[in-house]
This record gives structure tokens, C-alpha cells and sequence, in this order.
């Protein structure tokens, strides 16, 4: 069976244990097996019906077979226990506790005010009427009360608990279904190891230094992509390799004869600094295809160094307007995929900026690590 299979038979089995559990409970209050309560509030408070009132209904001011008390005490305990889980549970916000028991309490009050409403209009005509709003909400009698909501309240805070922990475990067995779906869909990488390995042993043979040296680097950076960016943070020295090889790759593409510049300084950095993969490539990779035309001269110039735990990243590449006035507009949207992986993992802890300064485009990154997230899944 299929997880969506699962999940919605899961959701009839909660509905089904739901219902049993309230009715449980109302067939309890129903046959009065709260009759030792009421005998205990009678010796306790000497016939003050105002403590008894709300635990149990007395024979001589209510129809013992009525349905209409029970239900309602059960019906208004559980309007308050799932406007808490589906509704004031969820929009949570640490931050803001004040304003989670704010919407608690305006829901205990209004759950007390309607129920006490309902109260008021089936029994006009008895004995209940008599002891009016004041009584129904004194000392006593709102002892009982807090007693249910907040027994009611605990299961609440517990069920939420138990719902965002299920909930949460599916979402991450979609994950990993949806994940394995793209790995059969995808070409296996051993075999495409083992192909550039065998073209690589080809242009050897052939003495094609050059075709050998590609094939060289582009299975260094098959590799990189696909085994060790799988983690949260690596150290900068590897991302770093990663666009030493991706630049030796695309300068295959060039020769002595171009009036080509391309440039890398990262000699002050600290090379074990963390830094999410695939970071820095995409700067990289925005640059060449954008800011290199073999007809013009043209030049990439990459900087990086770090202070402390920052690390400062600046490339500028030229800009060719006879490559269209379309390549330069939309030459930012390949960073689109950066700006996200920023975002996700360095909320609050970067600064970025891209702009045009005449014929020559710059991104300037900032980005605040720690030592301990290196490695980290």
C-alpha cells in the first residue's frame, strides 16, 4: 500500500478513535457514574448546588433520561479542545506567547459563555434558570470548571504534540519516496564514471592531452556533485577545488590567442572555514557564460578572502552587449537557485549584492559561518 494509501486509512482510523473516545465520555456522564461526585459535593458543600451544578445533573431538577446536559457539557468540551489543536496550536509562534494564552483564554470564555447560553435556553423553564449567570460562574462552581478545561487542555497540548510529530514523519517519508523515484529515474553515475573513465583511456591512448585533461576534469566535478555536496556545510578549501576545476574546464574552451583574462585569488582565506556547497559555483558559472565572447576581450576576475569566521566573495566579469540585449537582461535569473540556498542556510547571516557598473558585472558576497557546522547533515 502506497504512504497516501496509509495516511488516508490512518485519518478514518483518528476519526473512528475520536468518536469512541467522546462517546465514551458522554455515555459516562449519561448513566451517572458521577453520582459519587455528586454525593461528595452534597456532604462537602452542604447542599450548595452551585459546586454540584456542572459535574451532574440532580434527579429532582433534571430528567434523568435526557440527553440534552451531557451532551451539551461534552459537545462544548470538545468544540474547545479542537479549536486549540486545528486552530491556535498550529499559527504557535514561540516569540509571541502572550498571544497563544490570550486566544486560550478567549476560547475557554467563549466555550463557557455558549455552553451556559445553551443551558439557559433548554432549561428556561426548571430549576437551572434560577441560579442565573452570576451563580453559574462563582468561586466554586469555576473551580469545577477549570478542572475540565483543563484536563481538556492537557489532552489538547498532548494530541498536538502527537499530531505535529506524525504529521512531520510523513512529510519527511514523502521526502525520501519522491528522492528515490528521482534516483531510478536518474542515469546511474557509476556508469557514467566508468564511461568518462573508458574516454579518458581512449584520448590517452590517442595522445589527445587536452581531450584527456576534460574528461579528467569533468569527472572530478561529476564526482563533487553528485557524493560530496550531499551535505549541509563542507570546508572551503573543497568548494574552493570545485571552481579551480570548473574554471581548468571551461578554459579548455580557449587559447593562447584570446584576449581572455581569468583570475582567482583566494590566497587569504581560511580554507577549513564551513560553507554550504555549490555555493560559490554558481557565481562562477553565471560569469563565463555570460561575461566571455571569444570575438571581444573579456575577462572574469574572482577575489575571496575571510576575517575571523566572514568570508568575502567578489567576482566581476565584462559585459558584451553585442551578445543581445536579452543575455544581459536576464543574466541574473541563473543566480535565482543561489539566492534560495542563501536564504535556507544563512538567514540573517549574509549580504549579498549584484550589480552593473558600466561594462562590467559585479556580485559581492558576505557570509557569516561557525566552525561547528562543518559536516553537518
Amino acid at each position: 500500500m502506497s504512504w497516501t494509501g496509509r495516511n488516508k486509512l490512518s485519518a478514518y482510523f483518528e476519526i473512528l478513535i475520536h468518536i469512541i473516545l467522546w462517546g465514551l465520555l458522554l455515555s459516562a456522564i449519561y448513566n451517572g457514574v458521577e453520582s459519587y461526585w455528586v454525593d461528595l459535593y452534597k456532604s462537602e458543600f452542604k447542599g450548595d448546588w452551585n459546586a454540584i451544578q456542572y459535574m451532574a445533573w440532580k434527579k429532582e431538577h433534571a430528567d434523568p433520561g435526557s440527553i440534552i446536559f451531557p451532551l451539551t457539557v461534552i459537545a462544548f468540551k470538545a468544540l474547545f479542545f479542537y479549536i486549540n489543536v486545528y486552530l491556535i496550536f498550529p499559527s504557535f509562534n514561540r516569540k509571541k506567547w502572550i498571544s497563544l494564552i490570550l486566544k486560550v483564554l478567549l476560547n475557554l470564555i467563549l466555550c463557557l459563555i455558549a455552553e451556559y447560553a445553551v443551558f439557559m435556553a433548554v432549561e428556561s423553564s426548571g430549576d437551572l434558570i434560577s441560579f442565573g449567570l452570576d451563580n453559574y460562574f462563582d468561586s466554586e462552581n469555576l473551580e469545577t470548571l477549570g478542572i475540565w478545561f483543563g484536563y481538556i487542555f492537557l489532552l489538547a497540548i498532548l494530541y498536538a504534540l502527537i499530531r505535529h510529530y506524525v504529521l512531520n514523519r510523513g512529510k519527511r517519508l514523502e521526502k525520501i519516496t519522491a528522492e528515490l523515484a528521482l534516483l531510478k529515474n536518474q542515469v546511474n553515475p557509476h556508469f557514467l564514471f566508468n564511461t568518462l573513465n573508458n574516454f579518458y583511456a581512449m584520448a590517452v591512448e590517442k595522445d589527445a592531452t587536452e581531450l584527456a585533461d576534460g574528461i579528467a576534469q569533468l569527472t572530478h566535478l561529476m564526482r563533487y556533485t553528485i557524493y560530496e555536496s550531499n551535505v549541509a556545510y563542507i570546508p572551503l578549501e573543497t568548494e574552493i577545488a570545485y571552481v579551480h576545476d570548473y574554471i581548468k574546464l571551461q578554459s579548455l574552451r580557449f587559447t593562447k590567442e584570446d584576449k581572455i583574462s581569468i583570475g582567482f585569488d583566494d590566497q587569504h582565506v581560511n580554507l577549513n572555514l564551513p560553507i554550504a556547497p555549490m555555493l560559490l559555483i554558481g557565481f562562477v558559472e553565471n560569469a563565463f557564460k555570460h561575461g566571455i565572447s571569444l570575438k571581444a576581450d573579456s575577462f572574469i576576475h574572482i577575489r575571496m578572502h575571510s576575517i575571523d569566521n566572514e568570508i568575502h566573495f567578489e567576482i566581476e566579469n565584462s559585459i558584451h552587449h553585442g551578445m543581445g540585449s536579452a543575455d544581459v537582461k536576464y543574466a541574473g535569473f541563473g543566480l535565482n537557485h543561489v539566492r534560495k540556498l542563501l536564504n535556507l542556510q544563512y538567514p540573517g547571516k549574509h549580504k549579498l549584492e549584484i550589480r552593473e557598473e558600466k561594462d562590467i558585472f559585479k556580485v559581492v558576497l558576505t557570509v557569516i559561518t561557525s566552525t561547528n557546522e562543518v559536516y553537518r547533515n
